[in-house]
């Protein structure tokens, strides 16, 4: 049994910034922890927690990721939309 994640990890941040660049988004902004329990209540954990995550059991098992690159990947479902 594996868990799905990106070939790489990339920081929250650094993930908003590129898909709203690929997706031509304007307005991607910063919001506090306490809104988003709010609007979301016990799903926000999700959103707030972090898990630095990363594939080796598939790697290792000899898997290739078509879209290595998160640019890439992220463009490749954009672009099917």
């Amino acid at each position: 049994m594996a868990s799905l994640c990106f070939a790489s990890h990339k920081l929250n941040s650094s993930f908003a910034s590129l898909f709203s660049s690929i997706a031509i988004i304007v307005g991607v902004f910063p919001v506090p922890g306490f809104l988003l329990g709010v609007f979301l209540g016990e799903m926000s954990a999700m959103v707030l927690s972090s898990q630095k995550a990363f594939p080796e059991k598939l790697l290792r098992a000899g898997y290739r990721f078509r879209h290595p690159d998160l640019r890439e990947a992220l463009g490749s479902i954009l672009e099917r939309r």
